[in-house]
């Protein structure tokens, strides 16, 4: 992945944290509050994974 395909899936992450956010603050249902941190869990996850491999990569410089 590009350092701006990182950068995208980092905003769309912490957009989506937002949403949640607001999503509780509303007293959304359960289960779409679960939904969405179901899909936001995946998504840290893909970046923790890009992150190591960024970083890897610069420790092989």
């Amino acid at each position: 992945m590009s350092i701006e395909g990182f950068e995208s899936q980092v905003r769309y992450v912490n957009e989506s944290l937002d949403l949640l956010d607001d999503m509780i603050e509303v007293g959304a249902q359960i289960d779409d509050c679960f939904d969405e941190f179901q899909v936001l869990k995946g998504e840290i996850k893909k970046l923790i994974k890009e992150a190591e491999e960024i970083i890897e990569g610069i420790n092989n410089l």
